[in-house]
């Protein structure tokens, strides 16, 4: 139970150096700043957004942004199994949600495999080793990242919600 709340702070604790450390990747064609090029799919995007960071003389940030994301990613698929874990536990007797937790807390570590996989691709096109496939599969990976995030999210709410109304 300590674990539970052990994480959460260093998440917030991330979630701020990667703001900070990603701030400057923010333009008026990078909104989004390291998911624009998370999630470019093309050469010819990844390209676009790596120039526009090389001439705003920022792509440092962009690769330091992306190695403090190694550490990130075992902060926050730690948070997710454990959230996605916990709401399992709750619902042990209504084997659907208890399955449906199990899955998501496995998928939750899936999903940082894709986010590992996704960041030593970007390193990649930032050391100048740019293809068609490599922006594909960064975008890719990301994409499913996302999914699984997102889908876990919206399971832990729901959950929650239903836990709340249980008791």
């Amino acid at each position: 139970m300590v674990s539970v709340f052990v994480f959460p702070w260093r998440n917030f604790l991330m979630l701020n150096i990667m703001g900070k450390t990603g701030a400057a990747l923010k333009t008026v064609e990078t909104l989004h700043q390291i998911v624009n090029l998370e999630l470019a799919f093309t050469k010819k995007k990844t390209d676009s957004i790596i120039g526009i960071w090389e001439k705003k003389n920022v792509l440092s940030d962009a690769i330091n942004n992306t190695h403090w994301d190694f550490l990130f990613i075992f902060f926050y698929t730690g948070l997710f199994f454990l959230m996605c874990k916990g709401m399992a536990l709750q619902f042990y007797e209504k084997r659907y949600w208890f399955r449906t937790g199990w899955f998501f807390a496995k998928f939750s570590l899936v999903a940082g495999i894709f986010d590992v996989a996704e960041n030593l691709l970007m390193l990649q096109s930032f050391n100048g080793n740019r293809s068609e496939l490599i922006s594909f599969c960064t975008g890719l990976f990301a994409s499913i990242k996302f999914t699984i995030l997102i889908l876990a999210a919206i399971f832990i709410v729901t959950a929650g919600i239903f836990w709340i109304l249980k008791n």
